[in-house]
């Protein structure tokens, strides 16, 4: 397992830095959607696509499209059974065109990446930064796998410039939508907002390592206190994770980075 775990990391590293030096050299300054970009979109549907059992989640989406969707009779029968039932509802009305079995992850594919590089190529100066941010962060890996997160990540970022536009009543239904997807997104929502109020400063970066530092101590607390939610209890696998470093590694390593002479 542990070398199969090692050659994968290899081959998507080698596949991600071949992909971000093929975007940079063929990369143009400009807000134009570019001949590079057709081609990136193109060649993540496709590799996204073809995939088979990559990810934890990638069985449990097989068997949920395949098995569970055909004993629901109607769009309404799908709602009532989850209340995150965006996917679902994108694969029931999927599976009402299509029998073949692995179209729900053509269908996420084909939704998240020309979204993604058209939105870095309309919003960012330099859309190739953005690309190597998007595959060596992670970001392209865990939309292999996290289907329902992806989807309501994809939705947020679309709340979020409604918020930068000041549109709040935007903001909140565009939030709701993306917490059919993945009930989280409230979370997503809650940080946005807080972000909003927050200017960089020297200071705000050493309250973001005392944050860090004090919620390394009292995971699991805060992880006991907000699995007790009944709407989060489903995620208390999340925040028990025994491995409590991880999700502060992103509150930690950018303050201490940027405070380096």
């Amino acid at each position: 397992m542990g070398i199969q775990m090692i050659s994968y990391d290899i081959l998507y590293l080698s596949f991600s830095i071949l992909c971000i030096v093929i975007y940079t050299i063929f990369d143009k300054k400009t807000k134009e959607i570019q001949p590079i970009d057709i081609i990136m979109i193109i060649l993540l549907i496709i590799i996204s696509g073809i995939r088979c059992n990559v990810g934890s989640d990638y069985y449990s989406y097989y068997v949920a499209y395949n098995n569970w969707l055909v004993n629901l009779d109607s769009i309404h029968d799908v709602i009532q059974s989850n209340s995150q039932f965006g996917l679902y509802a994108l694969g029931f009305i999927l599976k009402s065109i299509t029998d073949f079995p692995y179209a729900i992850f053509w269908m996420i594919a084909c939704i998240v990446y020309p979204c993604m590089i058209i939105y870095m190529r309309k919003k960012t100066e330099k859309p190739s930064i953005g690309f190597m941010c998007f595959t060596l962060l992670g970001f392209f890996a865990i939309s292999n796998n996290i289907l329902k997160q992806t989807m309501a990540m994809l939705i947020m970022i679309y709340a979020y410039e409604c918020l930068a536009k000041n549109k709040k009543i935007k903001f909140v239904l565009v939030t709701l939508i993306a917490m059919i997807f993945h009930t989280t997104s409230i979370l997503a929502a809650i940080l946005m907002v807080i972000s909003r109020r927050i200017k960089p400063s020297y200071k705000n970066l050493l309250m973001c390592i005392l944050v860090g530092v004090v919620a390394f101590f009292t995971y699991n607390i805060i992880g006991n206190m907000i699995a007790s939610i009944s709407i989060l209890e489903r995620f208390q696998n999340y925040f028990i994770f025994r491995y409590i470093i991880t999700p502060f590694l992103p509150f930690l390593l950018p303050p201490l980075t940027s405070l380096m002479p």
